[in-house]
């Protein structure tokens, strides 16, 4: 007991980030897919759309040295944050069920604060919200070109 008493701080700091990337997910996720929204400006050069300077790929072309020097560190971020927030909430619900069914379904455990707002027969909603929340960010890169 007594062994675990420093790693509370972090313990703490650690819930404290979690709940923070949970609350901002979706705009974490479309901050790091800026650089796949493209669009083709006045010229027809196909750009990005936020950062109309930076040429994207298109048919035509492999995109601008910009974007392809941009390319991996994008693929990276989103990667970690993808696999960290999902990792986390998958982690957060299993450890909550396994705490109420210690407790016969008095309390939720240490990661009850991811999921204050569910009942206890939805507590997995926040991993659906969160696959809700990449499909809709995904939906306009894979569909651009239909409409």
């Amino acid at each position: 007991q007594s062994f675990f008493r420093p790693f509370e701080g972090v313990r703490d700091v650690l819930r404290v980030i979690s709940w923070i990337l949970m609350l901002f997910y979706a705009s974490l996720l479309r901050y790091g897919l800026t650089l796949f929204y493209c669009r083709n400006d006045p010229s027809g050069i196909h750009v990005v759309d936020s950062y109309p300077h930076i040429e994207c790929p298109s048919s035509l072309s492999s995109g601008g040295s910009e974007w392809q020097q941009l390319l991996a560190p994008a693929l990276v971020y989103l990667l970690c944050l993808v696999m960290f927030c999902s990792g986390m909430t998958t982690f957060a619900v299993c450890a909550a069920s396994q705490a109420m069914l210690k407790a016969k379904m008095v309390h939720r455990g240490a990661w009850s604060h991811l999921l204050s707002g569910y009942r206890d027969a939805y507590i997995y909603w926040p991993i659906c919200i969160m696959a809700k929340d990449t499909l809709i960010n995904l939906l306009p890169i894979v569909l651009k070109d239909r409409g």
